[in-house]
């Protein structure tokens, strides 16, 4: 069945109005294999499927959730977490008033990201001998389906190619269903559900990583999406983005500071 393209381009609105993810049309062919498996499951024609996702809201979020694109992996980009226990760490303890670091993982896909924020707090804490202090990583995602992998934390081996084997040995345990996150460290991990076009009420954040999030964003929605990020920081805090990402031209909320191991973005 050949989908008129005219489809594609109000699905891409619909995706568009409830998440801000923008499909150009370089990249419809992704949302036309997306919308091919859900007529097939649904026995319907496009223009019908069309009319179901603008009458029921359940089934434009799932599939707003069926198109999101989920790829991490275990301490992607590692000189982000070097420089995050190195050199970011020692900052954030330092204006500290209480002795606890809770860092916000935004776009967290599947928590990859969230569980090796948690690992590099636990190692930072544990060689400075900071054993009083307390920490918490919140991982939030669009992808419910994504967060139900995250909250599990169970994950095949493949995903720790590129993760020392000790880190393997000491904070993961291996099930029959694959290695699973040590309970020490996923008692200091929530996952919440949250769309980054609205404010999720987290406040004075110190650290916050919105890594290859913006870029499937367009500049109107890049802006409220930094607002709230901005919003939910402490004056000072630091942003972490992904590497092919920039601020510079889109907002002053934050400026870039360049340390060893890389570029970070500070709270203005």
């Amino acid at each position: 069945m050949e989908i008129d393209v005219g489809v594609l381009k109000e699905l891409a609105s619909l995706v568009y109005e409830v998440s801000g993810i923008v499909f150009k049309d370089s990249n419809l062919t992704v949302l036309e294999s997306r919308l091919r498996t859900r007529i097939n499951e649904k026995h319907c024609s496009p223009r019908e499927y069309i009319q179901i996702l603008r009458t029921n809201d359940q089934e434009l979020r799932d599939f707003v959730d069926f198109v999101t694109t989920n790829f991490t992996s275990f301490f992607r980009y590692p000189r982000h977490f070097e420089m995050l226990r190195t050199e970011i760490l020692p900052k954030v303890v330092q204006k500290s008033s209480e002795k606890k670091i809770t860092i916000w993982s935004a776009g967290c896909s599947t928590g990859e990201e969230p569980y090796s924020l948690a690992i590099t707090l636990d190692i930072f804490l544990r060689e400075n001998e900071m054993f009083d202090w307390e920490y918490a990583v919140i991982g939030s995602d669009i992808s419910l389906q994504s967060l139900f992998v995250a909250k599990e934390g169970v994950f095949p081996e493949k995903a720790f190619t590129k993760v020392p084997e000790d880190l393997v040995q000491k904070y993961f345990v291996k099930t029959s269903k694959g290695y699973q996150i040590v309970p020490e460290i996923a008692k200091h991990i929530r996952f919440d559900y949250h769309n980054l076009i609205y404010d999720n009420g987290l406040r004075d954040i110190p650290v916050v990583f919105c890594r290859n999030v913006l870029i499937y964003f367009d500049l109107a929605v890049q802006l409220k999406v930094l607002e709230n990020i901005h919003r939910a920081m402490r004056s000072g805090g630091f942003l972490f983005i992904g590497h092919s990402e920039s601020l510079i031209r889109i907002t002053n909320m934050f400026h870039p500071q360049s340390f060893s191991q890389g570029v970070v973005y500070v709270k203005s």
